[in-house]
C-alpha cells in the first residue's frame, strides 16, 4: 500500500491536512520516529524510507534526482519518490494535501518500488 514520507522541504502542514482526508497513510519528517531523522542526509532517508515502504514527497528536484540514480545504478531499490511541480506553492497547504490525495487513491494499492512521480 501507498504510503508517504514528506521530507524536509514539504511543510509538515501539508500532512496534517492530508491526515484529515485519509489518515495513516502519511508522516512528516519532523514527526516520523520523533523527528530523529530530521537532518538525515537523502541518501540515508531513501535507504530508511525502502525499509518502510515509505515513498518520499519532496520540492527537491535538484539533488534528490541525483541521489535516487546512484542508489539505483549501485543496485539498491527505493519505495518511490514523488516530486511536487515548484508550480504548487509551499503555503497551498490544501492545494498539495488534495493532489496527493488523487495520487493516492489513485495508486495506493499498486507497487511503488523505483517508481517516481511528478505531482501535478
Amino acid at each position: 500500500m501507498l504510503r508517504f514520507l514528506t521530507d524536509s522541504h514539504v511543510p509538515p502542514a501539508v500532512c496534517d491536512a492530508f491526515r484529515k482526508i485519509c489518515p495513516g497513510q502519511i508522516v512528516s519528517l519532523r514527526d516520523w520516529h520523533g523527528g530523529g531523522y530530521l537532518h538525515e542526509l537523502d541518501p540515508k532517508l531513501l535507504q530508511l524510507a525502502w525499509e518502510e515502504g515509505l515513498t518520499i514527497v519532496t520540492y527537491d528536484v535538484n539533488t534528490f534526482p541525483l541521489h535516487v540514480k546512484t542508489r539505483l545504478e549501485n543496485g539498491f531499490d527505493h519505495a518511490g519518490v514523488v516530486y511536487v511541480s515548484r508550480r504548487f506553492r509551499q503555503n497551498s497547504i490544501g492545494v498539495i494535501a488534495r493532489a496527493l490525495h488523487r495520487l493516492w487513491t489513485r495508486h495506493q494499492n499498486e507497487n511503488w518500488t523505483n517508481r517516481i512521480h511528478f505531482l501535478q
